[in-house]
């Protein structure tokens, strides 16, 4: 069979694996929507729960785009450029889940942060009502994203140009990036940003540790209403998860027009003082925030006996470890594992069968989770597939395709044409031409994509608790369930190896180029 064929094999099984995006409002076809958007607007959770949303998610928009925009427009074009960009694929591959444990160890009531500051008698809290506490956090987790996109773009433009001939003429690095980079950027990164909008509007996970409790978020709120014995409840959180595509439409608009903001911007011939001096202290500060979560997450994992307000354990002890059960985390490998590679193949298949109108392939990103996963569990009904690993396989990829090709797309369309132009001078066939050329010279962007798309299966939470009913479980079920259950030693030691478990991927990645070519370096 030619590669082409089997090119439009892997389209067809993409567009069988897409058919929830296909078909996103089919499941709520036979609600009475006016009268439950009516009951909606009167429950008393309600008000509460959209403020919280909105906050949560604006915020958290606010500071991704600041931070990324500190940190880029203070690293951009130096030395420690291209060291951060390699750190990215890194900061990248933390769960959120596991981000979201530490920074409830470090700020919760009696968390260590409060143990710090004890003699000056200072409260520490997560879990606020307006959802700030969790807005830091997805803020923080999405910046290393939207660093990676602009990375992305600033590789793929004549910005850099822009920039040297801007510093040659006297303009400070604060005023280049304000008036040269942001405007030309801006616009490139509405996508990425309705991506952010996207998981943060709908996130669950990182908002039943980090976010408000009574009421949740309207995610968290939705996705409890849909898990009720009452039809009439799960009626509810049904046109809920339609309430967040309405709002997810309106983040929508306003992140399309943002760039018109700054669309007037033009460099005015003053020099002015504007070097960004806060953003290496910030990606410092950053970064030291990662480690401390890590330790933290550690130093519970072998606690016996922490009481307040010691900064250390007084006890150690590997109960908790002892404790964990090994199947969560064989589903967990080979989950991520067999998710990735499939990914990876049918992406690779599709590009090289010269399909063009493959942008759909990124739509997932742009949509809330919930809806999508309504749509999984409409469609295994229908076709009665049963609640087993290889439904939430399938569940995972919808998630775990758009990602990898994010990642292969643009290093299949940058391969050397003229070696490929030569090889088929010298009598390669399409299929020889992929396996002997393409694929090598891929080989490191094949081991960032596979990293990445292991790290977002490992991520994945409602796909596996409501396609799997339960039955599969993995590393990022038993953390929420371990985080529910209140015992910070078992939340450490699930947490730490969830943590362990994305770098260990990471790190594979990283080496893999390395043990292949070890005598060929231009091909690391």
């Amino acid at each position: 069979m030619s590669l082409r064929l089997l090119g439009v094999a892997a389209l067809l099984i993409s567009l069988t694996l897409y058919l929830p995006v296909i078909t996103l409002f089919a499941p709520f076809w036979e609600l009475e929507l006016l009268y439950l958007w009516a009951e909606l607007f009167k429950a008393t959770e309600f008000g509460p729960a959209l403020a919280a949303t909105l906050v949560s998610t604006l915020a958290s928009l606010a500071v991704a785009l600041g931070l990324s925009y500190l940190l880029m427009g203070a690293l951009v074009f130096t030395p420690a450029y291209q060291r951060f960009a390699r750190q990215l694929p890194l900061l990248l591959a933390v769960p959120h889940l596991a981000f979201a444990a530490g920074l409830y160890l470090l700020l919760s009531p009696k968390g260590w942060l409060e143990r710090l500051v004890a003699p000056m008698d200072v409260g520490i809290w997560v879990q606020d009502g307006y959802g700030l506490s969790l807005a830091v956090a997805l803020g923080i987790k999405e910046s290393w994203f939207l660093c990676w996109m602009i990375w992305a773009q600033l590789q793929q433009s004549s910005l850099a140009d822009q920039f040297l001939v801007a510093q040659c003429q006297g303009y400070q690095r604060g005023q280049i990036v304000r008036q040269i980079l942001v405007p030309q950027l801006l616009p490139k990164l509405r996508w990425p940003l309705l991506a952010v909008a996207a998981y943060s509007l709908s996130s669950v996970e990182m908002a039943w540790v980090l976010g408000p409790t009574h009421p949740p978020t309207l995610a968290v709120l939705a996705w409890n209403w849909m898990l009720d014995p009452m039809v009439e409840q799960r009626d509810l959180g049904m046109a809920l998860t339609l309430l967040l595509m309405v709002l997810m439409l309106a983040l929508s608009l306003t992140i399309w027009q943002l760039p018109r903001v700054f669309s007037g911007i033009v460099p005015s011939g003053r020099r002015r003082v504007g070097r960004l001096r806060i953003g290496l202290p910030a990606k410092r500060l950053l970064f030291m925030l990662h480690l401390i979560l890590g330790l933290l997450i550690l130093l519970w994992s072998f606690t016996h006996s922490w009481f307040y307000p010691a900064l250390l354990p007084g006890r150690w002890s590997l109960n908790a470890w002892q404790s964990l059960a090994v199947e969560p985390l064989l589903n967990t490998l080979s989950l991520g594992l067999v998710s990735a590679l499939l990914a990876i193949a049918l992406v690779l298949l599709v590009l090289e069968a010269g399909i063009k109108q493959t942008g759909w392939i990124l739509l997932p990103l742009f949509l809330p989770v919930l809806p999508l996963v309504v749509g999984q569990y409409q469609i295994s009904l229908f076709v009665g597939m049963p609640p087993n690993w290889s439904a939430v396989l399938l569940a995972h990829l919808l998630w775990v395709l758009p990602y990898v090709y994010l990642v292969l797309k643009p290093a299949y369309l940058a391969l050397p044409h003229e070696q490929l132009l030569t090889a088929r001078t010298l009598g390669l066939n399409q299929t020889d031409l992929f396996m002997r050329v393409k694929l090598p010279l891929l080989l490191r962007p094949i081991c960032a994509a596979f990293a990445l798309g292991f790290s977002v299966s490992l991520a994945q939470y409602l796909p596996t608790i409501f396609i799997g009913a339960g039955r599969v479980e993995t590393l990022t079920t038993e953390t929420l369930s371990r985080f529910a259950g209140g015992d910070k030693r078992l939340l450490g030691a699930q947490a730490m190896a969830l943590l362990a478990v994305a770098l260990l991927a990471y790190m594979l990645a990283q080496r893999l180029p390395h043990i292949v070519y070890a005598k060929r370096r231009a091909m690391h």
